[in-house]
């Protein structure tokens, strides 16, 4: 019989990792989740390749995601590179840098819900729930910037449709990265990573890697304040 229930109760348990840039965070939502039978915090990370490395390894049913990470690197990375090891793994960005870019592209990275850091835990655990049953939720915030976004009030350029291996070309690009250097990261050939940056150009109009590295701090991808090692 307590076999039985303990069995029961991994079944009902779902697992999480947390992922933001700020120790204090991962602790404080740590805690906070800790204290629900529901929730499991089955690992975290501060920088995306210790994000990789733990998300691989432990394949959680939900990542609470912050948009920005260690060095600027874009958090929304992270959904391209588990999507392989860890297809079934659900999204809820938690950040306080949300703007109308981000939370399209946030969207458009497969996120099922977007939380604030000014919302309550409270409101985190709501979206929480909610994207576990495979339901969108938005707080106060978040809600504002997608209507927006459906009312068109937005006015500048519009975001180029992206595919996932364009958006980590241009992020690295963004932080100053070569081709060379690129092709080594990803895996990739020097001829694709050369194809994937001529698509970035042909689709958002931009023909510099300065132009493309204002675009990617537009649309999130990297911190304004990140130090770029090349011009």
């Amino acid at each position: 019989m307590s076999s039985t229930l303990e069995t029961v109760e991994r079944v009902k348990t779902k697992t999480i990792m947390i992922v933001d840039d700020h120790v204090s965070i991962v602790e404080m939502v740590t805690r906070f989740l800790e204290e629900m039978s529901d929730y499991k915090v089955v690992g975290s990370a501060t920088d995306l390749t210790e994000a990789i490395r733990v998300g691989s390894e432990t394949k959680p049913d939900i990542v609470i995601l912050d948009l920005i990470l260690e060095n600027g690197t874009s958090g929304l990375r992270l959904i391209d590179e588990l999507r392989e090891s860890s297809p079934e793994t659900k999204y809820l960005i938690y950040s306080g840098r949300l703007s109308i870019s981000s939370v399209r592209l946030a969207l458009a990275s497969g996120a099922l819900g977007i939380v604030d850091k000014g919302s309550s835990l409270r409101e985190l655990s709501s979206g929480l729930e909610n994207a576990l049953a495979n339901k969108p939720y938005y707080s106060s915030t978040a809600g504002e910037y997608l209507r927006q976004l459906v009312k068109h009030k937005h006015g500048s350029k519009p975001i180029a449709e992206l595919s996932p291996r364009e958006r980590s070309v241009l992020t690295m690009l963004a932080e100053g990265l070569s081709s060379k250097e690129i092709a080594f990261k990803l895996g990739l050939s020097m001829h694709t990573v050369v194809n994937h940056r001529s698509n970035l150009m042909r689709k958002t109009g931009l023909n510099r890697v300065a132009q493309l590295t204002r675009y990617a701090v537009e649309l999130g991808l990297v911190n304004q304040n990140t130090k770029f090692t090349r011009p």
